[in-house]
């Protein structure tokens, strides 16, 4: 009963993680450095990928 649960709880904590990778590179990537549009995506991602 428990395997199901914690499975889904691995694929949730993969997904934070990616989000934070993405969310280092918008952040961190030069030509997106300081921009406006970057700035929505790393919001928009953040939310997105938040770890619950």
């Amino acid at each position: 009963l428990i395997i199901p649960y914690v499975k889904k709880r691995i694929l949730q904590i993969n997904f934070c993680l990616l989000g934070i990778a993405f969310i280092f590179f918008i952040y961190y990537e030069p030509p997106l450095k300081n921009n406006k549009l970057s700035i929505k995506l790393h919001a928009h991602y953040f939310s997105l990928f938040r770890c619950s």
